[in-house]
């Protein structure tokens, strides 16, 4: 049985060349493509967020 498709954005920014650098070295280290660790570094942040303004608001 096939995956599902995802809903999708595309996404352009410009990004510092340092940090680019080291984005790229990390997806080849963990052996990740780069829409793959950008959606999971981005989702993990968000989750700690989204935690810890619990903690503070509640």
């Amino acid at each position: 049985m096939p995956r599902q498709k995802k809903d999708y954005i595309t996404l352009n920014m410009k990004v510092d060349a340092n940090i680019m650098q080291r984005f790229n070295k990390y997806c080849e280290e963990v052996g990740q493509t780069k829409t793959l660790a950008f959606e999971r570094i981005v989702s993990a942040h968000i989750d700690k967020y989204e935690k810890n303004k619990k903690k503070t608001s509640g």
